[in-house]
């Protein structure tokens, strides 16, 4: 399986620690994303990838921005679980 670098791709790879092997296809990364993540932490994730910054993504969702932080740091706690990972990526069968 090839390594293809997409946005979905590098913005999760920004979130996790230890990677679990080659990311999965995009369709896929975002059905897994959709089904772990709250609505409102599946927007501020592709609100990131499209470029919005903090403040901006406050704006769209009408949260402060301590709701912001926290929101921000469970997606990088749920991203981090093994079973997660697991998930993310297809073994990497080298």
């Amino acid at each position: 399986m090839s390594s293809v670098s997409s946005p979905i791709a590098d913005a999760i790879a920004s979130y996790v620690r230890k990677p679990k092997g080659v990311p999965l296809p995009e369709t896929e990364l975002k059905k897994v994303l959709k089904a772990k993540l709250t609505k409102k932490e599946y927007k501020i994730f592709f609100l990131r990838i499209d470029g919005y910054s903090d403040e901006e993504i406050c704006q769209a969702l009408r949260i402060d921005t301590a709701r912001y932080t926290h929101l921000s740091e469970t997606i990088r706690k749920k991203l981090n679980k093994e079973s997660v990972k697991q998930l993310l990526y297809a073994k990497d069968n080298d």
